[in-house]
């Protein structure tokens, strides 16, 4: 009969832990990303207008970018109407309507890039991302400590409080000293009546 082998409770705890920092990671690292790429941009589109909603619509994803609404504003470099597609990183789950207005700021090098002003839809995703990274984490660090503690207990010599014969320790010791005593009387008497019967034979001699 082939003996089952036990479940190392330690060896499934770390494999939680390790299983939740790559899915922390994992969830940190796809909003991290976004978000590093809205402040390069962000960086440089320094100059404040108000743009105007020219077409109705939502965003359109295209090289890894989210584009739209359509929006007209003047270039006050050189007083022109710039027409272009609002700039994001993510997606904004939003839709507008032409006409509607809302405070935007543009690179004056590039007038062409343009974001929503103060947009911080990337920024608040990423912490939130990594308040989950870190739940998550610490969840799995728990789940490891327990199953660590769980397998100490599960491999550790086990204390018996009765022996084969079911006596406590106290009753076992308690009958080891009785049969020593027992044997030390034994021996005594032997040699009792040794030498009592060595006095006899030299007193009949």
């Amino acid at each position: 009969m082939v003996k089952k082998e036990r479940s190392n409770p330690a060896r499934w705890g770390l494999l939680i832990f390790i299983l939740a920092l790559l899915i922390s990671a994992a969830i940190v690292f796809m909003t991290y990303m976004p978000y590093r790429y809205y402040i390069d941009i962000a960086q440089n589109c320094t100059h404040i207008v108000t743009a105007t909603v020219v077409e109705d619509g939502a965003q359109e994803k295209e090289d890894g970018y989210y584009y739209g609404p359509r929006v007209e504003y003047t270039y006050y470099q050189s007083g022109a109407t710039v027409r272009t597609n609002i700039i994001n990183t993510v997606n904004l789950g939003q839709t507008w309507e032409e006409g509607d207005t809302f405070a935007a700021a543009y690179n004056p090098n590039d007038p062409s890039t343009i974001i929503i002003k103060d947009d911080e839809t990337a920024k608040n995703r990423f912490k939130i991302a990594s308040v989950i990274g870190i739940i998550l984490s610490a969840a799995g660090l728990i789940v490891m400590i327990i199953t660590l503690i769980t397998a100490f207990i599960m491999t550790r010599p086990s204390k018996y409080s009765e022996n084969i014969a079911g006596q406590s320790f106290e009753q076992w010791k308690q009958e080891q000293v009785d049969i020593m005593e027992e044997k030390i009387a034994d021996s005594k008497s032997k040699r009792q009546e040794l030498t009592d019967s060595e006095n006899k034979s030299i007193s009949e001699d």
